[in-house]
């Protein structure tokens, strides 16, 4: 679920092609696929369903459909019982826990796809006033929070969309091997580039007003930041409430990768600069970016494990949590640093082929005949 809007251009079959067309001998109707994108963190923008909801009667189209939060809780009935919050002889973490039943823990979810859905010009009583029984007099800076965090995911898979279905899930994916991440098109081609394109269209001078990984990088500091504001006022307001102890850590989940991914696109334009232009000091600028990128994702995996279960399901594939995906991130900072020692060892080349360890170079010996156990010929 990337912007709230159809993409002009994006992976084929993911958009209504020419579907649209008229005349049709058939009615048309969307389905807003977001099977991969939120699936356990909270989430609660009505700017965004204010701005979907009308593209859904484009070419008289007679409506939509969407994906909800935890729709594939247990994919492929996998053994096991879990919850969202970790429960084990020693802990249960009850006292985050404000719903009966899983689904009415994304409330907000439902009530903005479900009011808004009718009359996108609803009045902000419709939440503000499910808010306030819930918060208090912290209900507004809740409200700024929820806007502020659930843009997150959908700015991830705006930028970088390496699977269009369901097989990469963006709230626990650290966005893939940096070599590859540089690579990965936008979900909206169009209007945001890929880290390589943008240092392709620099290194060429070819003007582009598409969002860069600078913008992008920049987008989600600014929401890191909007979101950490907000959880501090709310918290200083909201003490011990259930709901409130609840919610806070998503929130948190999403400014920490918002931070995150902030970091890798930095990284991936500065592999891409080198590998455009062949300058070093881009890779010591993509190395200081993954490292800060690497403190991150530690936090991410502080702040989560024992507190969300391990063995989250809700898909095919890339399921786990987020200590599970560190591995990953080390490999992106151990990676660039190998490629420094190499360049530093060997120089800069085009191609090259390793067949073993560096030899000396064979020699002659008094008698003219070549030493062959100097070296390798």
């Amino acid at each position: 679920m990337g912007w709230p809007y159809q993409p002009v251009e994006t992976f084929p079959n993911y958009s209504y092609l020419d579907f649209l067309k008229k005349p049709r001998p058939y009615d048309f109707y969307w389905e807003v696929w977001a099977l991969g994108s939120n699936r356990v963190l909270l989430w609660g923008d009505p700017a965004y369903v204010r701005r979907a909801v009308p593209t859904f009667s484009l070419s008289d189209s007679t409506g939509f459909e969407i994906d909800v939060p935890m729709a594939q809780k247990g994919y492929g009935n996998g053994p096991g019982k879990w919850e969202i919050f970790d429960k084990d002889q020693y802990v249960s973490h009850n006292d985050r826990k404000f719903w009966n039943w899983e689904f009415e823990r994304y409330w907000m979810f439902y009530l903005l796809w479900g009011r808004l859905s009718y009359n996108h010009t609803a009045s902000e009583d419709v939440w503000m006033t499910e808010l306030r029984s819930r918060f208090g007099d912290a209900a507004p800076d809740v409200s700024t929070a929820y806007q502020a965090g659930s843009p997150v995911v959908s700015e991830i898979v705006a930028a970088h969309l390496a699977d269009p279905n369901m097989y990469i899930w963006p709230e626990i994916n650290p966005g893939g091997l940096i070599a590859d991440c540089k690579d990965v098109l936008p979900s909206d081609q169009s209007f945001i580039a890929s880290p390589a394109e943008a240092a392709r269209n620099v290194v060429q001078n070819l003007a582009s007003a598409k969002q860069g990984p600078r913008e992008t990088a920049e987008l989600f500091d600014g929401i890191g930041s909007q979101i950490e504001a907000a959880v501090s006022r709310a918290g200083s307001k909201l003490g011990g409430s259930h709901e409130w102890r609840g919610t806070e850590p998503d929130l948190l989940v999403l400014a920490d990768l918002a931070r995150y991914h902030a970091r890798k696109q930095e990284a991936a334009y500065s592999l891409s600069w080198f590998y455009e232009t062949g300058k070093l000091a881009s890779l010591d600028r993509a190395e200081a970016e993954l490292t800060k990128a690497l403190d991150i994702w530690k936090n991410l995996v502080k702040l989560t494990d024992g507190l969300y279960s391990d063995q989250v399901i809700f898909g095919p594939d890339d399921f786990g949590s987020w200590k599970d995906k560190l591995p990953y991130v080390y490999y992106d900072l151990d990676w660039i640093r190998e490629l420094k020692r190499t360049l530093s060892k060997y120089g800069e080349y085009d191609f090259r082929f390793e067949f073993g360890s560096n030899l000396p170079l064979p020699r002659l010996v008094p008698n003219g005949i070549i030493n062959s156990s100097a070296g390798t010929l």
